[in-house]
C-alpha cells in the first residue's frame, strides 16, 4: 500500500472534497432517499385535489409525504411513504381530507386490523374522497328537472333586485363581519385564557360538588324556616303597625293635659335650679344631723343631750370642704 506522503498532494485533496461532498449530499438527502420509510400504494375514484407533495397523516400526525399520482384504468394511482414504524393491517383504510381553507390537502391514513397490508397497497373499496363529482351532478340533475323554470327565473330577478337595493347596507355588514373576525383574530389568546380559567373553574366547582350541594341544601332549610316564619313576622309587623297607630292616637288625645304637665315641669326644674345651692347647703347639714341623731337616740327611750355637745364637722363634708 502507498504510503500518503508518497502521493500527489492535488490528487489527495481533489478526493477528500469529493468525498466531503458526497458526506454533505448524504446527510442533507437522506430523508429524501427514503431512508426508514416505505412506499404504499392506495387507489381511489378521483384525486379530490390531492397534489403531490402533501403530507400523509397516521392520528393526525406526519409520517410522509405523497410521491406520484397516477391515472388508472377506473381509478387513480396515489403513491405514498409511511415510516416503517408505523404498522398498517389488513383493513388499513385511507381518505383524502381538506387540510385548509386554502386548498390544500392530506392524506389521512388508517391502520387497523391485524396481520400486514397485502402488497403495502390499499384497495380502491377501503379509500374515501371528500366529494364525488358524478353523485354531486346525478343528484342535481333530478332536483333540477323538478324546479318550475319561470318561477325561478322571477325568484331570480327578485334575489337580484333585492341585493341591488341593499348593496350598502350588505357592504356595512360584509365589513362588520370582517371586523369581528378581525378582533376574534386578535383576541386569540385572550379567549383561549378565558376557556382555560372556565375550564379551571368548572373543574373547581366539580371537585367541591359535595360542599356545594350540602350548602344549597342547608340554604333550602333555611329558606323553609323562614317560610314557616313568614306568618308570625307578619303578626308581629300587624300588631307593631296597630301599637303605633294606638300610640299616635293616646298622644292625639292627650296632647294637651302632656303640654300643660311638661310647663309645669319645666316651672319646678326652673325653681329647683334657682334653689340649688340652698339644697346643697341642706343635704351637706342633713347627714351630720341624721346622724347625730341616731346616736342621741340609740341608747333605750331617751335622748342623750348636753349642754357643751357641740356638732363635730363630718368627715365627708370636711373632706369636701376642706376643713379635715
Amino acid at each position: 500500500m502507498t504510503p500518503l506522503r508518497t502521493m500527489d498532494p492535488l490528487k489527495v485533496g481533489i478526493v477528500a472534497v469529493v468525498l466531503a461532498a458526497l458526506a454533505v449530499v448524504f446527510v442533507f438527502r437522506a430523508g429524501a432517499l427514503g431512508f426508514g420509510e416505505r412506499v404504499c400504494v392506495a387507489h381511489f375514484e378521483h384525486t379530490a385535489g390531492l397534489r403531490v407533495g402533501e403530507d400523509v397523516t397516521v392520528a393526525g400526525a406526519r409520517v410522509g409525504e405523497v410521491r406520484s399520482i397516477e391515472l388508472g384504468a377506473r381509478d387513480v394511482i396515489v403513491e405514498f411513504t409511511v415510516e416503517d414504524h408505523i404498522r398498517l393491517g389488513a383493513r388499513t383504510s385511507a381518505e383524502i381530507e381538506v387540510a385548509t381553507l386554502l386548498g390544500t390537502h392530506l392524506l389521512a391514513v388508517t391502520p387497523a386490523g391485524g396481520g400486514e397490508l397485502a402488497e403495502d397497497t390499499i384497495a380502491l373499496s377501503a379509500t374515501s374522497v371528500p366529494y364525488n363529482l358524478q353523485d354531486i351532478v346525478d343528484r342535481g340533475s333530478a332536483s333540477l328537472d323538478e324546479l318550475d323554470p319561470a318561477l325561478l327565473s322571477r325568484t331570480l330577478d327578485e334575489v337580484g333586485g333585492t341585493m341591488a337595493s341593499s348593496q350598502p347596507d350588505l357592504a356595512a355588514a360584509l365589513d362588520g363581519v370582517s371586523a369581528v373576525s378581525e378582533v376574534v383574530l386578535t383576541r386569540a389568546d385572550q379567549a383561549d385564557a378565558l376557556v382555560r380559567a372556565a375550564t379551571d373553574v368548572t373543574s373547581r366547582l366539580n371537585a367541591n360538588s359535595t360542599e356545594i350541594v350540602s350548602l344549597m341544601k342547608q340554604a333550602n332549610a333555611v329558606m323553609a324556616e323562614l317560610q314557616s316564619r313568614r306568618g308570625a313576622i307578619r303578626r308581629l309587623m300587624a300588631d307593631a303597625q296597630r301599637l303605633t297607630t294606638t300610640l299616635k292616637r293616646v298622644v292625639s288625645e292627650n296632647e294637651r293635659d302632656l303640654e300643660v304637665a311638661l310647663t309645669k315641669l319645666a316651672v319646678v326644674i326652673k325653681g329647683l335650679r334657682a334653689q340649688e345651692k340652698e339644697l346643697s347647703a341642706a343635704l351637706d347639714v342633713l347627714g351630720p344631723s341624721a346622724r347625730y341623731l341616731a346616736n342621741a337616740t340609740g341608747n333605750g327611750p331617751w335622748v342623750d343631750i348636753r349642754p357643751d355637745d357641740r356638732a363635730l364637722p363630718d368627715g365627708l363634708t370636711c373632706r369636701v370642704k376642706g376643713l379635715c
